[in-house]
């Protein structure tokens, strides 16, 4: 269920041309935000789409190509996004920042090499740091900052030590900021999905011994939808979040639990 409860909002949603990010992007957008802006690495189509139906829920979208990883385009990135808020809106403030882009982490200790350290690292934590930096400059007192993580940040994976890394990093940085932002009544919290129907687990789903592993292990019996893990950021999102803060959420329907 939908509502108007961030009418006026101003949200900002990294990596949100598909899966759990566009699912985020679209229920702001249905929850009343007045603008949502995404950011996108290469998919221009995906994230036209995205912009089509952020429109179409009666938001003003604001699609920005930006590879997160290199640290000049997150400099560019909001440039680009000061002067689209401010021709459209009148000013460049935000009221909400979600940092969901990211990519494959699968880098095993055998497998791993300096480069694609770096990479896994770069998009995983190097890049919601710095997103966040520039963000807060532009977030009105109030705001909302929620990082997308995983369950492999409190239970590291062999098959991805380097990602479980840079999430767990991911939460320690709500946990550090929470103090400083509070000051201006921003809030910073941590939401960790569990197994969701996106693009990125279309490989291991199509394995039916894992998909019915996973739903035995799972309390609520299924995997997830970005629906679901859009409704626990909308309500961080909300005003109805607005007393909690360095929180980390487990939003996995219960996986292992």
């Amino acid at each position: 269920m939908t509502s108007n409860r961030l009418n006026g909002k101003v949200a900002l949603v990294t990596g949100a041309s598909r899966g759990i990010g566009r699912g985020i992007a679209l229920r702001l957008a249905e929850d009343g935000a007045r603008a949502v802006a995404i950011t996108y690495h290469s998919d221009r189509a995906s994230a036209e789409s995205c912009a089509a139906a952020i429109q179409q829920a009666g938001a003003i979208p604001i699609p920005i190509q930006a590879r997160l990883e290199e640290p000049d385009e997150i400099t560019s990135l909001f440039s680009t996004l000061d002067k689209q808020l401010t021709e459209r809106l009148g000013n460049a403030g935000l009221d909400i920042v979600v940092n969901n882009a990211g990519s494959g982490g699968w880098d095993t200790l055998e497998t791993s090499v300096p480069d694609t350290f770096d990479k896994i690292i770069a998009i995983h934590l190097r890049a919601p740091f710095f997103v966040t930096q520039a963000a807060v400059k532009r977030l009105r007192d109030g705001g909302r900052i929620i990082n997308m993580s995983s369950g492999w940040s409190k239970r590291p994976s062999a098959m991805a030590p380097v990602y479980s890394m840079a999430k767990a990093g991911t939460n320690a940085l709500a946990q550090a900021l929470a103090a400083p932002l509070g000051e201006r009544r921003i809030t910073i919290n941590t939401v960790a999905p569990g197994w969701t129907i996106t693009d990125g687990t279309a490989g291991p789903r199509s394995d039916p011994a894992l998909v019915k592993q996973v739903e035995a292990d799972t309390a609520l019996n299924r995997f997830g939808e970005p629906a679901d893990i859009a409704a626990v950021v909308a309500a961080f999102a909300s005003d109805d979040g607005a007393w909690l803060t360095g929180q980390y959420i487990d939003a996995s329907g219960g996986y292992q639990v």
